[in-house]
């Protein structure tokens, strides 16, 4: 999952070349669900022509097992309850 993140933002802004792409190349739509402490979900929603503004990696510990913690920020146009 990460390296989707990864990619699809980098599709949005080329750092190292300090190009923006047109839009229509890097908006999705997105699918945040929300869920209990199960893991089911309970409330679903679809975010359209969405796209990451910033990612935040956490720190990487390989001396312990902690699962990797990446906060994601989505911009998009509309949102629907599903």
């Amino acid at each position: 999952m990460c390296a989707l993140i990864y990619q699809w933002f980098n599709t949005v802004i080329n750092v190292p070349n300090a190009n923006v792409a047109a839009p229509a190349s890097y908006k999705r739509t997105s699918t945040l669900e929300m869920t209990d402490g199960q893991g089911s979900a309970v409330e679903t929603w679809s975010l359209y022509n969405s796209w990451p503004i910033d990612v935040n990696w956490n720190d990487l510990d390989y001396s312990n097992s902690e699962i990797q913690t990446v906060d994601v920020s989505l911009k998009f146009d509309r949102a629907q309850k599903t």
